[in-house]
């Protein structure tokens, strides 16, 4: 797995008192391709790919001659730590796996979640911001309930 950076770093520490440090890793099933991704991310950082998602195509290409690897899994850890309401330490991992190529819809559910409480009138939210706090865990899951998305805590 590899650290994401991702706005949750500045917006949990921020929204909840106590959280010292937040850690978000992801990963693709086949090693060998979370290393290409890993090694694109390096060409972008260097300047020396400007417009990564013209690779897309190439790289799906590559990676369907290569699925007898393994299988189209992925999955994301958060790691939250730092102190209770008694000032103790403490630590959350939260786990997601996807199977079935159903990874990309978990970054996408957000929108669709914000999109119905626009439409239907639950949410009269509006503007550009973060959407912390607009939705919660469990209506996110249940949006994933009908995929072959897991999810647990350690």
């Amino acid at each position: 797995m590899s650290r994401c950076d991702v706005p949750d770093l500045d917006l949990f520490p921020a929204r909840h008192p106590g959280l010292e440090d937040v850690k978000v890793y992801a990963a693709l099933e086949v090693g060998a391709f979370h290393l290409g991704l890993w090694g694109v991310s390096w060409l972008v950082r260097g300047g020396l790919v400007r417009r990564p998602e013209r690779l897309a195509r190439l790289l799906l290409g590559v990676k369907r001659r290569l699925a007898f690897l393994g299988s189209d899994r992925g999955g994301m850890v958060v790691t939250l730590e730092g102190r209770d309401a008694d000032a103790r330490p403490k630590r959350i991992d939260w786990h997601l796996v996807a199977g079935s190529g159903h990874g990309p819809y978990v970054p996408a559910t957000p929108e669709v979640l914000l999109a119905n409480g626009l439409l239907s009138g639950r949410m009269a939210t509006r503007g550009a911001m973060p959407c912390l706090g607009l939705f919660t865990l469990d209506e996110f899951l249940a949006e994933l309930s009908d995929l072959d998305v897991a999810v647990g805590t350690a």
